[in-house]
């Protein structure tokens, strides 16, 4: 995800919810971060305002996991 970020700023901004999200939930957080992006990639296709996109990602995350059992999440196999 070459150009997901468009500043620094922005990357450090995400990274520290992708590490937030991976300690909250106790995943590992590669994995984490590849569920994020794919979370934030979409967003940022329709997004008018990007200042909120690390809540929202955060937010739409925290609801399919926590739709999602836990052998899927330990498995890795939560598809979003």
């Amino acid at each position: 995800m070459a150009n997901l970020y468009e500043s620094e700023k922005e990357r450090q901004i995400h990274e520290r919810a992708i590490q937030s999200l991976a300690e909250h939930y106790h995943l590992d957080e590669q994995w984490m971060r590849e569920m994020y992006q794919d979370e934030l990639s979409q967003l940022k296709k329709t997004a008018k305002v990007k200042g909120f996109l690390s809540v929202l990602s955060c937010r739409h995350l925290h609801e399919r996991i926590r739709h999602c059992s836990t052998a899927q999440i330990e498995s890795h196999t939560v598809h979003f």
